[in-house]
């Protein structure tokens, strides 16, 4: 059974490996990522720079405590990915009512509330009593999962908005039409 159980946990970092070192990829191919990440390797065709760069990633998280890096991982996923989706869902069909969609929810909007609530719930309770005691600038602070989450998030969009006003991209491209 525990052989079992590490082959199963092997074939599922391996697949999550290899399919998450697709996304930078792609994100380089388009100009919205670092270069080097757009490279293939030669013989074998597969995004050998982005698949070492996120397995290096990986292994580093591998030096902290499960009970802290999982609760971690997931706040910064739902609070990143999986709650901005929902939200942006409803945006969507507010923005754009009249946009042709090749499907219908049923019962709308009870299925994205119950969504949002859920993802709320699991934000809430990521990591409860996990975290640790940092000193920043002399300051002691608790790094709590949610926290982490809401630091990654922060640091992103400052990131992202540096390189949208660089280049003229929402949501500075009106300015970047008056500067001509």
């Amino acid at each position: 059974m525990t052989l079992l159980m590490l082959w199963i946990a092997f074939s599922s970092v391996f697949s999550l490996l290899l399919g998450y070192s697709r996304v930078p990829y792609v994100a380089a191919t388009d100009g919205n990522f670092f270069r080097i990440f757009s490279r293939l390797h030669p013989k074998g065709e597969f995004p050998h720079v982005s698949l070492i760069a996120l397995g290096v990633v990986a292994s580093l998280f591998s030096f902290g405590k499960l009970n802290e890096v999982i609760p971690g991982l997931i706040a910064t996923r739902v609070l990143i990915q999986y709650l901005p989706q929902t939200i942006g869902f409803f945006l969507l069909r507010a923005r754009a009512p009249s946009l042709v969609r090749p499907f219908r929810m049923w019962f709308y909007p009870v299925p994205g509330i119950i969504s949002i609530c859920g993802w709320i719930y699991v934000l809430g309770t990521a990591g409860q009593g996990a975290g640790r005691s940092i000193v920043v600038f002399g300051y002691q602070l608790l790094l709590t999962p949610v926290r982490f989450a809401f630091c990654v998030l922060l640091l992103g969009t400052a990131v992202y908005m540096v390189r949208a006003k660089r280049r003229g991209e929402w949501p500075f491209e009106n300015e970047a039409q008056d500067a001509r």
